[in-house]
């Protein structure tokens, strides 16, 4: 809503702009006036954009991930994001946080991702790694579990078993030599 209402602030104020710089050209095709318009199609985009993301606010992506490195074998976080592109959220939790990146397990587009994180978090709960905040999302279990509920509450997907954790391994196999500046 608050984006909604900022994209129609800046459409307004853009429409009042090109009235007045048309009405100083007198309809002649200036480069303001042009530009201006190109700024009124972006806002009204903005404004359409909005509109959409509001009415697909339960459209999102499940992700099930794994850190080895920072959390050992057999724990998962199982989140959602509404992002355009979910590995960005992925990217984002293991930028500087934790010393290795995120492997991604599975990654499930859902026309409504809150319902199916949800049934997932309510199922796992006693496996919860953090059984004090609800909001931590790190789960001690299987990945051949987490499959089986996601294909009962949406059905079947593809996932990756094993965790590449290719920095951690090369970190484990790295030789003092190797460490050498």
């Amino acid at each position: 809503e608050r984006a909604r209402q900022l994209a129609d602030r800046e459409r307004a104020a853009i429409e009042s702009a090109l009235a007045v710089a048309l009405s100083r050209a007198s309809d002649l095709h200036s480069a303001e006036i042009e530009e201006l318009r190109t700024k009124l199609a972006e806002a009204e985009a903005k404004s359409q954009r909005a509109i959409s993301q509001a009415q697909l606010t339960r459209a999102g992506h499940l992700y099930v991930i794994s850190n080895v490195g920072s959390f050992g074998e057999g724990v998962f976080k199982v989140g959602m994001t509404r992002r355009l592109d979910p590995m960005d959220r992925v990217k984002e939790l293991g930028d500087a946080s934790v010393p290795f990146p995120f492997d991604v397990h599975m990654m499930i587009a859902s026309d409504d991702a809150p319902r199916l994180e949800t049934a997932l978090h309510r199922e796992l709960h006693k496996r919860r790694i953090n059984k004090t905040n609800p909001h931590k999302e790190f789960f001690r279990v299987g990945i051949e579990l987490i499959h089986q509920l996601v294909t009962e509450h949406h059905g079947d997907v593809q996932y990756v078993a094993d965790a590449e954790a290719l920095q951690y391994r090369q970190s484990l196999n790295m030789s003092d030599e190797d460490q050498e500046f």
